[in-house]
């Protein structure tokens, strides 16, 4: 968002998904070397492949996702990752894609196992991130619990907007961002 820009109005329906998860209850936080571990929980109400074609297109990327790429991410290689078009490319690497059920892949130095397995419900997701640090983990798990939201509103066949950059302020970020670096047992 430019300063000259206003922030987007907010989602009823996706501010609901963010706040029915707690960061703490909702992440399992693990510090260890060389990374800091954070997991994100959801289950999405449709079937793995829905979810599989939402995580790996650059068309459904960019429904919900801060990182969309210019290529699906269905297999493994290079890829460039952009939040916005005028940004620079952040470069990504798919290590694993096994169709609907696992994904893993790098953008930049922060890696993203998501992890999709049919439930009753629909798909239970787990994204198991990776971080370089535990600032950067708090900043990610805070980040991501809101883009999960709008995946998860998308999930049940609602229209929503991605929110990301400082449109994730109104959604509570920055007391998001705190709370997993509470969780972490460090403060924001």
């Amino acid at each position: 968002m430019n300063a000259d820009q206003s922030p987007a109005p907010v989602q009823p329906h996706v501010l609901a998904a963010v706040q029915a998860h707690e960061p703490r209850p909702a992440t399992h936080l693990q510090s260890g070397e060389p990374s800091t571990v954070v997991v994100l929980s959801r289950v999405l109400e449709c079937i793995p492949e829905r979810a599989w074609e939402l995580l790996t297109t650059p068309e459904g990327l960019a429904q919900w996702s801060p990182c969309v790429p210019d290529r699906a991410l269905d297999s493994p290689g290079p890829a460039s990752l952009q939040e916005n078009p005028e940004d620079d490319p952040v470069d990504g690497t798919v290590e694993v894609a096994e169709s609907p059920t696992r994904l893993i892949h790098h953008w930049g130095p922060e890696q993203l196992d998501w992890r999709l397995t049919r439930v009753d419900q629909g798909t239970q997701l787990d994204l198991v991130m990776r971080c370089t640090s535990e600032e950067m983990a708090a900043a990610c798990g805070a980040g991501w619990h809101v883009c999960l939201a709008v995946l998860e509103v998308l999930a049940r066949g609602e229209n929503a907007e991605r929110v990301v950059g400082y449109d994730a302020f109104a959604y509570g970020w920055e007391n998001m961002k705190a709370a997993y670096a509470t969780a972490l047992g460090h403060s924001a």
